[in-house]
């Protein structure tokens, strides 16, 4: 009998998640091999609890309703076990579930998790944080440390917000070693992808994969805001920017060097910051996620 472990993010996108517990249970009731629990988090850190509290009960999947932050939160005690992490995605953004192709859909989500079909995917680390899809500094950082603070979430807030970023936001000078080479940047974008999306349909890098064992490094060395609005509107286009200065160095891990300094970060969309160095690393088939 396989056991699911449910974790409810009730604030997650529109805060209105309130019957998706009644939905699940109408739906795996008559599923006679399935065991499931259904929980909701109450507090700050409440999934990492929770998501403890499923592997010492040796859950076989977490499935995880909530936004690109939570799924981060649970998918980091996830990281080189057997349980398997499973999304159901009700954020704003939800760039994780759009890598992986996952039904919005929530009848045909319940089907993917009831057929229980999993892969091995690579996890990212960010001074040993983990990211499932992207973490960055530079301007993806300003962007998402100014859309934290707005009092409503979804794509015009985001919007806004990157316009806000675009003009205010003040382009860091960092020291990147990366495939044995070492250099200066200034770093307007500096993300490392281990997925494709950034969340909205958002991508600087379509091509990227969860499961080469590489980091995609995506790196706009430039203090120009009209270069950084030409990649902006490329990008919003679905095209690929060609421009100096533009470029993507694809290795397993890089170092980025800016001593004294005390820089914005985002993993998976979500705030922090970071002071001095930041090391990135990937961990090669280190989560069991299911997909379609």
């Amino acid at each position: 009998m396989r056991k699911l472990f449910f974790i409810i993010n009730p604030i997650s996108g529109n805060g209105k998640n309130t019957s998706l517990e009644k939905f699940i249970s109408s739906n795996l009731v008559r599923q006679t091999e399935i065991q499931y629990e259904i929980r909701h988090t109450l507090h700050g850190g409440h999934a990492s609890e929770l998501t403890r509290e499923a592997l010492d009960h040796h859950f076989d999947a977490v499935i995880v309703a909530g936004g690109d932050g939570t799924i981060n939160e649970v998918a980091s005690h996830l990281v080189n076990t057997n349980t398997a992490l499973g999304i159901i995605p009700v954020g704003s953004g939800n760039g994780v579930a759009r890598h992986f192709k996952v039904p919005f859909n929530i009848k045909k989500n319940l089907d993917m998790i009831i057929r229980g079909k999993t892969t091995l995917l690579d996890v990212g680390t960010a001074n040993n944080k983990i990211f499932l899809s992207n973490a960055g500094l530079g301007y993806d950082a300003a962007v998402i440390k100014d859309y934290a603070y707005q009092q409503r979430h979804g794509f015009i807030s985001y919007f806004f917000s990157a316009i806000r970023s675009t003009f205010f936001f003040s382009v860091p000078k960092v020291h990147l070693s990366v495939n044995g080479n070492a250099f200066p940047v200034n770093a307007f974008f500096f993300s490392a992808l281990n997925g494709s999306q950034f969340g909205y349909n958002i991508s600087l890098d379509r091509n990227a994969r969860t499961d080469d064992g590489l980091l995609d490094f995506v790196i706009l060395d430039t203090k120009s805001r009209l270069k950084a609005i030409f990649v902006a509107i490329c990008v919003l286009f679905k095209g690929k920017p060609r421009l100096e200065g533009f470029t993507t160095v694809h290795s397993q891990n890089a170092t980025v060097h800016f001593p004294g300094q005390r820089l914005s970060l985002q993993i998976d969309g979500e705030p922090s910051v970071v002071e001095d160095q930041l090391e990135f690393k990937v961990l090669p088939g280190a989560i069991k996620v299911i997909v379609p």
